[in-house]
């Protein structure tokens, strides 16, 4: 017994000399938005937020806030001691004081309203496997609730004080505690028996592990029980009647103390060891590990802690009072850390041992004091202050003036390489003895090295950024402002060889990176002598086989703003950034294939801005402008994809439970809210969110998918149908896929829409159509029919109009003429034509159209006769433009004929007795047919005036049926046909005779 308190108190000796620096626990308080620093309990759901029991109410927390619920009108008391997580996304939830309360995955409702009776001083609630709520109250018996059957039965167990159940394997194998057992409460046999003066009241003090195991608390010892055979281990100084709660955690077991904060074990097979003691001084009520492998710790009076499984260290008093580490460094035991006060701080072991203070040591002062650049050695570590070069050998420093503001350090097997801001340097050891200064540093000292020294090993006058050289090709890059410049071996040996001052004139660089104007922050050689370049505002060019290839925000880098670079001994290149270190793992640069994991802090950096980093093994210490922090190399910083949950729907202003079959009322807004679930990415998720089904017009919008930094999504005016809401997270910065969900839901249709309804109203909307249309065609016809019988017998009014009995008599008077006179033949001839004419007329009213050919034909016939009638007593000019196709070009039939018989017959043409004319031209333009009838006839006023009632009646019939003809022809066919008569005398009262203007329409 004694051999094992020695031992153990050798490994606690050992823990705190080894790893007396502070291990990182995240801290979360009222400032964060917890409701109070009073947090009596944490779980996590099965959806993997947490909840917490405070003074103050209950929240939720994923991982980066806490959104906590008001529980007005279902409670009187907002203290909550203790949460249980039941089955089916039930929660249950205990009071200080008052009933129980149930949180059902979308509501709060009072344990009343679930059990038909009211709970008070309920001590603990357990939902089982076989659909049964188990509820232990203060003082009294056990009661078991049937979810299906709704039955309420009390358990009559032996009369214990306090009955805490510890674990139910069956309906009737329920072990309980009382104080002194741990016992099987209806065959009341005994498991083991609990130590002396065990704490009755606290159910969370015997963990159940698996079948019939059990870890409990004893005197300065933790138990573990197994199958009838106990283990324990000898914790000195374990405050076992102060012991909370005892928790099981993936490798890891939790042991909450009162007053000596969180001890944590570990199971190894059927063994049970100790790890070390965390929080100490701190009262902790309870732990819960979340999907990332984060233990959350609760407090009384001190918040929220996150005990991440990636061990993290701040080494103490770094970064505070303004020291902030700019440079770190590892020479052999000593971890040397660049601050911005003008010292080095040396820790051994993580833990500070002593301090280089080179401020102190000179007279003098740099405008600025910062330790920038730490370049370890084999032998030596070189340092930079301002323009100050240091070598360190762990014993001694040496102290060397560089003419200038050392930017940055490189080596290749005997050279070293400055970038200043006046310039860059080459140099040997043995030549930068000559400007070796030794403290104190005093103003007169400073001149005489200013005024001596002389700048023979100068390569480039220009200001520098950074510098680097590639042992492969023997080439050396010089980062600026504005670019890079080159330089080879043979050209650095040159200047080495100087013994005055000379400007080198640097290399050509390749073309592809003469058009490089980015400022550069850091450089780089990979092994295969790829150069690494480093900006403020495109992340990093890597320039391998004479391409340039970029790695940025968009391609997995956490910033594009560069600090610095190292290349570990696996050939890994580290990035610090302003935004977290980039561990990249480079497999093939021309294909763009690397890993890139990411440090921030939630792996326990103390801020993101990170300055410097140096690696060794799997170890890392890290620089970042809150201070120093050590911790070991992961395989990948994000476990991928994270839980992405819709926790809310509302449609208007009501709350919908969630479940596979969502039916919405068609409102004019449907709302979503939801979270994504992690502290990894906390305060770096983003959403995007579409919607898919019955979209039409200017919903169609929805399908296209949105974004948004918010926990919430709206919808407006949704039309009746199946739709899914489909939902991402993604990072802010880098785009990167975090996780997915959706939600299936149908909108509804109002009661107008209702199938039955809609289709009666389609029915007698459709039997109402086919009644007007009916109506409409029926009317339609009849008119078609009245007109097309009108347009007959107009058409037969035109005939007799045309063939008129005057024409006729007159014809057959003149055939008896030529017979009385003897004149046989010119009778024969008359007749024949008069035969020829009276057959085309008949055959040409049969036909809606003829040809402008028949029609002219026709025509010139019937103007035969008439000038075999007068003997000839006027001429005739008939005019057809080149333009006019008479063959092709369709007019309506006998249109023309009534014009020319009033131009002969009432022109008087055949009774003049100066030569009558009558010309008929045509012409054609854009689709119409103009024709024209011009006669020097006694004109048309004159003709009105002279003629008899008859002829008077017959023009005026003959003239009007044309008319009428064509204005039935236009309504017909839709066409534009039209006809102007008017006395010549009105253009030019010179003039004699009647025109008449004819347009038609050819199509």
């Amino acid at each position: 017994m004694i051999r094992q308190i020695i031992l153990c108190t050798i490994i606690l000796i050992f823990f705190s000399v080894a790893y007396g620096q502070e291990r990182y626990f995240p801290h979360y308080t009222t400032a964060d938005g917890l409701p109070s620093n009073t947090v009596y309990k944490v779980v996590k759901d099965e959806r993997g937020f947490l909840w917490l029991a405070t003074s103050n109410g209950i929240c939720r927390f994923d991982g980066h806030r806490f959104e906590t619920f008001s529980l007005k009108g279902l409670v009187n008391d907002v203290e909550f001691i203790d949460i249980y997580i039941g089955k089916q996304g039930r929660i249950w939830f205990i009071p200080f004081s008052g009933d129980v309360l149930l949180y059902d995955g979308s509501t709060f409702q009072n344990g009343k309203d679930f059990f038909g009776t009211s709970f008070q001083s309920v001590l603990q609630i357990y939902e089982d496997d076989f659909d049964n709520v188990w509820i232990v109250k203060q003082r009294a018996d056990i009661f078991r609730f049937h979810l299906s059957s709704r039955k309420l039965t009390a358990i009559k167990g032996r009369a214990y004080t306090y009955k805490n159940i510890v674990h139910v394997s069956a309906p009737h194998q329920v072990f309980i505690s009382d104080g002194n057992h741990c016992t099987e409460l209806f065959s009341r046999k005994l498991l083991f028996s609990l130590p002396e003066s065990f704490s009755k009241n606290r159910p969370r003090i015997i963990c159940h592990v698996d079948s019939l195991k059990y870890i409990y608390p004893s005197n300065s010892a933790i138990c573990f029980y197994d199958s009838g055979k106990t283990n324990t281990i000898n914790v000195p100084g374990f405050p076992y009647k102060n012991t909370i709660f005892i928790n099981l955690h993936p490798k890891t077991i939790c042991v909450g103390t009162s007053d000596r904060g969180l001890f944590l074990f570990k199971i190894t097979g059927e063994k049970l060891s100790y790890v070390s003691n965390e929080l100490p001084g701190r009262s902790i009520t309870y732990t819960a590990s979340d999907n990332e492998g984060n233990i959350w710790i609760s407090t009384y009076n001190d918040g929220l802690y996150c005990m991440s499984p990636q061990t993290a260290y701040q080494i103490p008093n770094i970064g505070i009072y303004n020291t902030e580490p700019l440079s770190v460094g590892k020479l052999n035991r000593e971890l040397l850390i660049g601050l911005n006060r003008g010292n080095i701080k040396i820790v051994v072991d993580n833990i500070p041992r002593k301090s280089i203070d080179f401020e102190k040591s000179y007279s003098v002062k740099p405008l600025t004091s910062r330790i920038k650049n730490i370049r370890i050695r084999p032998r030596a570590a070189w340092m930079s202050y301002e323009n100050i070069l240091y070598r360190y050998n762990g014993r001694i420093y040496t102290s060397y003036f560089i003419n200038g503001n050392i930017k940055d350090i490189a080596f290749s097997d005997s050279l070293i390489f400055l970038a200043t801001h006046h310039g860059a340097y080459i140099s040997t050891e043995n030549q930068l003895a000559e400007n070796e200064i030794k403290p104190p540093f005093t103003e007169s000292k400073c001149h005489y090295l200013l005024s001596n020294l002389i700048d023979k090993r100068k390569l480039f006058l220009e200001r520098t950024t950074a510098i680097a050289y590639d042992s492969l090709e023997k080439r050396l890059w010089i980062g600026q402002t504005n670019g890079l410049m080159t330089f080879s071996r043979r050209k650095i040996e040159t200047t080495l060889k100087n013994s005055v001052f000379r400007s080198q004139i640097s290399d050509t660089l390749p073309s592809i990176l003469q058009n490089f104007k980015y400022r550069i922050t850091a450089l780089a050689t990979l092994h295969d002598g790829s150069l690494v370049i480093g900006t403020t505002v495109a992340g990093i060019f890597f320039y391998s086989n004479r391409q340039l290839y970029n790695l940025s925000v968009e391609e997995g880098l956490s910033n594009n703003f560069v600090q610095s670079f190292f290349i570990s001994e696996n050939k890994t290149l580290w990035v610090s950034t302003i935004n977290g270190l980039n561990k990249i793992s480079i497999e093939n640069i021309s294909q763009k294939k690397w890993h890139i994991t990411i440090y921030n802090t939630s792996n326990g950096l103390a801020t993101n801005i990170v300055n410097d980093v140096f690696v060794k093994h799997d170890s890392i210490w890290v620089a970042t402008t809150g201070g120093v922090t050590f911790l070991k190399d992961i395989a990948s910083s994000h476990t991928l994809p994270i839980p992405v949950h819709i926790t809310n729907v509302w449609s208007d202003d009501s709350l919908v439970r969630i479940n596979p079959l969502i039916a919405l009322q068609s409102k004019d807004e449907i709302r979503f809210k939801f979270y994504a679930v992690s502290r990894q990415w906390a305060g770096n998720i983003r959403y995007r969110f579409r919607l898919s089904g019955n979209m039409f017009g200017s919903y169609g919008s929805y399908s296209q998918w949105s974004t948004t930094d918010e926990h919430t999504a709206v919808f407006t005016k949704l039309l009746p149908g199946s739709y899914q809401f489909e939902l991402e997270a993604i990072s802010k910065e880098r785009g990167l896929f975090l996780g997915k969900t959706s939600l299936n839901f149908k909108v509804t249709m109002p009661w107008y829409l209702n199938p039955i309804i809609q289709g009666s109203l389609i029915t007698s909307f459709c039997f109402a159509l086919l009644t007007v249309l009916f109506m409409y065609y029926y009317r339609r016809e009849r008119k078609a029919r009245a007109f097309n019988e009108e347009f007959n017998e107009l058409e037969k009014q035109a005939f007799r109009a045309q063939m008129n009995p005057h024409f006729i008599f007159n014809c057959l008077n003149a055939i008896q003429e030529f017979l009385i006179n003897n004149e046989a033949e010119q009778a024969h001839r008359y007749l024949s034509q008069f035969a020829k004419l009276i057959r085309k007329s008949l055959d040409f009213t049969k036909r809606s159209t003829i040809s402008l050919t028949d029609e002219i034909d026709f025509l010139m016939l019937y103007i035969k006769l008439e000038q075999l009638r007068y003997l000839q007593a006027f001429k005739v000019e008939v005019n057809i433009h080149p333009n006019v196709k008479a063959d092709e070009i369709e007019v309506p039939s006998l249109l023309l004929q009534p014009f020319v018989e009033n131009a002969i017959r009432h022109g008087q043409l055949g009774r003049m007795q100066a030569e009558g004319l009558l010309k008929i031209d045509f012409e054609f333009a854009e689709k119409y047919l103009y024709c024209t009838i011009d006669d020097n006839g006694v004109g048309l006023e004159f003709s009105q005036k002279s003629k008899t009632g008859l002829a008077k009646e017959h023009a005026s019939h003959g003239l009007d049926i044309v008319k009428k003809r064509i204005k039935l022809i236009n309504q017909l066919s839709d066409e534009s046909h039209s006809i102007d008569v008017f006395d010549k005398k009105h253009l030019d009262p010179s003039l004699r005779g009647t025109r008449v203007l004819m347009k038609l329409y050819t199509g």
